[in-house]
């Protein structure tokens, strides 16, 4: 028993160490299992802030979500995956925890917004078969609540899921085990979660996070002046929070996240001057280390399988933190190191936790520079550039590892030269050669599925830098053409055969139309599968105009 236990702990880490892939903003994607962050934009989730992603131990994406739908790998939604009780603008509208000693099962919490009557609420998923299903959805635990989710580790096994009710100072710190999810240790501590001022009940807003080893959590109030960063201590055997220390920093702090050491904390500004400040968990000095050169251009600080930390801005960047542990400037900040186009984000990344890693375990393979000259790399062309990724609409597709002769080991167990597969995923091959030993490995995507039309619903022409046009995004597409019409579809607006071209909102003399809903078709033969035949789709997109 005690070993079967062990494996369960193992495996619930695992989940939590292994988030390779993400999915947030309009489309936008990250995939991590290259080691280096790969922009990916096959996802269905469109969404202003919270998100979440889970992947299985070995970081294969199982599934994803906004707090409203859930999406499983082939981005289909799940059976009974809509109309969960989170919000597209929540901080952190919904978090995932793997159910300790149910395989295939997890619980996937939800907040609502700015306190809204829907509050936290839990769904329980089952992954054990077929595509998944949500067998039980939006129990609900507590209402109303602030925008905030993180979870820690017990000591006992499974998880501590921490959040915070509104106008009142508790934290409730619900139980995650083998039964379910259990009854709350409350916590009435720290400065209350309560109107003060800034009305509509904005004061709900920004993000809980929790260090990686567990043992503090750190909280932040945006839109309130005073006491808006606290960090707390988490006792993992009782689930209490205590010790509550204050901080006042100047501007609206939204997003947080430790380094990797936990020694620095991390926060984001929604507005101000300040774009991202360190606070130095050990001495208490705050330190600035981006400046926000536009007002609401920063949300959610996340950090990433390889140790760093990004950084959510609207438009088609992220930026990174690359050495989060170092003090100040040291830390290296970088500005838009990962470009997301033609996706983009909003103001959220997804609310996933990383429990501490070692460096060893994300190391880059290192091969002798030799043997460079003994061995061909196998996924290279002419010597020089290696493929990382391929996609094809065959139903088999052939790996050849080259170097004839050669010893061969494959992560399909193969020993072969070559290899017939029909299943998406990383393939990795090691080839021995005259005491030489080359490793590398290449990522398979069968598109058999057609290419899809994904949209917004609505955007504002003159919104200062947000959702302004009418963003969609398809791929993998030819005979592309889409025509946008006036509101009894009568007079052409808009037409364009280039996909990375979007409607403004204004019509052939350079004027934004009024507000309304405006008809819109698209045409395009998906490229695969290789027999596709045309698609014609059309819809309404609503258009929003400033008030005066």
């Amino acid at each position: 028993m005690k070993i079967v236990f062990l494996i369960i702990i193992f495996l619930s880490y695992s989940f939590l160490s292994a988030q390779q892939v993400w999915y947030f903003g309009n489309g936008a994607g990250l995939d991590f299992s290259s080691g280096a962050p790969k922009p990916i934009q096959n996802g269905g989730l469109f969404t202003l802030e919270g998100c979440a992603s889970a992947s299985d131990e070995k970081g294969k994406l199982l599934f994803y979500t906004d707090g409203i739908t859930v999406w499983n790998s082939s981005h289909k939604e799940l059976k009974n995956g809509i109309g969960l009780n989170g919000s597209q603008s929540s901080t952190q509208a919904a978090l995932i925890v793997p159910q300790p000693g149910k395989l295939g099962v997890y619980v996937l919490f939800t907040t609502d917004e700015k306190g809204g009557s829907k509050g936290l609420c839990y769904s329980v998923i089952h992954m054990t078969s077929g595509s998944g299903v949500v067998v039980q959805k939006n129990i609900p635990l507590l209402s109303p609540v602030a925008e905030k989710l993180t979870v820690v580790r017990n000591d006992g096994g499974g998880f501590w899921l921490i959040a915070h009710q509104w106008n009142s100072n508790s934290f409730y710190v619900y139980p995650v085990t083998a039964e379910g999810v259990g009854r709350p240790v409350i916590s009435s501590v720290g400065t209350a979660h309560a109107e003060t001022g800034a009305g509509a009940n904005k004061e709900a807003i920004g993000a809980l996070c929790a260090s990686s080893d567990g043992n503090k959590i750190a909280s932040v109030i945006c839109y309130r002046s005073q006491n808006n960063l606290e960090l707390f201590d988490v006792n993992r055997s009782t689930g209490k929070i205590s010790n509550p220390s204050a901080v006042t920093l100047n501007g609206f702090p939204y997003g947080l996240c430790f380094s990797p050491d936990n020694s620095k904390l991390y926060v984001s500004f929604l507005k101000g001057k300040s774009g991202i400040a360190q606070f130095d968990v050990n001495d208490g000095s705050v330190l600035e280390v981006a400046v926000n050169e536009k007002e609401n251009s920063f949300g959610s600080l996340k950090a990433g399988p390889d140790n760093k930390i990004y950084a959510a801005r609207t438009g088609n960047f992220l930026d990174v933190i690359e050495s989060p542990n170092e003090k100040g400037n040291t830390c290296r900040y970088k500005k838009n190191a990962v470009d997301l186009s033609p996706a983009s984000c909003n103001y959220g990344l997804p609310n996933v936790w990383l429990p501490a890693m070692s460096s060893a375990l994300i190391a880059p393979v290192l091969t002798n520079s030799n043997c460079d000259k003994v061995i061909e790399k196998p996924f290279s062309r002419k010597g020089q550039m290696t493929m990382t990724e391929i996609s094809v609409c065959e139903s088999t597709y052939l790996l050849n590892a080259k170097n004839p002769g050669a010893n061969y080991k494959w992560s399909t167990l193969a020993t072969t030269q070559q290899v017939t597969i029909d299943t998406s995923g990383k393939y990795k091959v090691s080839v021995s050669k005259n005491g030489c030993t080359i490793t590398d490995s290449i990522k398979i995507d069968f598109r058999k599925e057609a290419a899809v039309f994904r949209h917004l619903s609505k955007f504002n022409p003159e919104s200062a830098f947000l959702n302004i046009e009418f963003y969609y995004q398809i791929e993998e597409v030819r005979d592309f053409k889409l025509t946008v019409f006036d509101a009894k579809k009568k007079r052409t607006l808009f037409e364009t055969k280039n996909p990375k071209v979007k409607w403004n909102g204004k019509n052939s003399k350079g004027e934004i139309v009024t507000a309304g809903e405006y008809f819109w078709e698209v045409k395009y033969t998906p490229n695969c599968p290789k027999e596709s035949k045309p698609v014609v789709k059309e819809g309404v997109v609503v258009v929003e105009r400033n008030k005066k």
